[in-house]
């Protein structure tokens, strides 16, 4: 069988897929709580006959499905993570479907279901004796936060997988060459001394204004980082009531770059002085 001959076979499983993909984007759910759409991945993937291993690497919606048991190992991932606030219709203008609610702004309802179509077409073809192998679908959640692959292939999901065929949704349909920025994310607490704001806010020492001093510290940074460098920040407490100083505030900061050791500034640079002017 031509590899023609296989895109049509999986292009009339169309409707199928599609409805797969839609039942994804219609219940868009946010990293490490993708119950629901990794339900359906894994059901589909053992209903066409692959062998599926829940709960990888500790994660509850991560999960590995396997074809074949010969070599090579290829294998592909699906993404299926949505974003929080990003509830959105089916259409290209800006129209969310309920305000505030989580949504598919990546298009990882496609890379889940397109990944499943290229899965089963490789599983199809080793099953007819048209291809040797094995093939193996890496359900990887919590992509938007950078976490399930990572702790997938800390725990070796992907340790005897040969190659990985890997793709994203795009505006074009190529393929491309390129690398991707590595990434650290913290999150920062501060602690201060509550008071009424109104009527003693002498006795307050506003936890607020540690997260407030950090994102211009932040700002000021951005002036001195390479390029490819990406900081960016979101204050996730800042206290209940204007009226009262926050005793806790916090903030999650993530920092990118072409390599870690970009993403993190060396001691030596933190500890040199500014030289002195003459």
């Amino acid at each position: 069988m031509s590899k023609q001959d296989l895109f049509e076979e999986i292009d009339g499983e169309r409707d199928w897929l599609t409805d797969v993909s839609e039942q994804l984007w219609e219940n868009p759910e946010v990293a490490l709580q993708e119950h629901d759409s990794a339900a359906l991945l894994r059901d589909a993937l053992r209903e066409e006959g692959f062998t599926v291993e829940s709960g990888v690497a500790g994660i509850d919606t991560a999960f590995v499905a396997r074809y074949g048991d010969d070599d090579p190992v290829v294998g592909t991932m699906g993404e299926f993570d949505a974003l929080p606030g990003m509830s959105q219709a089916a259409k290209a203008e800006r129209e969310p479907i309920e305000a505030g609610e989580p949504g598919h702004g990546c298009g990882h309802n496609l890379f889940g279901t397109g990944s499943l179509a290229g899965a089963i077409a490789v599983k199809r073809a080793i099953e007819r004796g048209d291809a040797e192998g094995s093939v193996v679908y890496l359900g990887t959640p919590a992509e938007e936060v950078g976490a399930g692959k990572t702790y997938m292939i800390r725990d070796g999901a992907f340790d005897d997988v040969d190659a990985v065929v890997s793709w994203h949704p795009d505006w074009i349909n190529a393929p491309n060459k390129g690398s991707c920025l590595a990434v650290d994310s913290f999150d920062v607490a501060f602690t201060g001394e509550t008071a009424h704001a109104a009527k003693s806010p002498e006795a307050g020492r506003s936890a607020l204004d540690g997260v407030q001093l950090l994102g211009t510290g932040i700002e000021y940074m951005r002036e001195h980082v390479a390029d490819a460098v990406r900081i960016h920040y979101v204050v996730t407490d800042g206290g209940q009531a204007a009226n009262v100083v926050p005793e806790e505030a916090a903030m999650e900061v993530m920092v990118r770059a072409p390599t870690a050791s970009r993403s993190r500034p060396s001691p030596s640079a933190c500890a040199t002085p500014p030289r002195a002017r003459r």
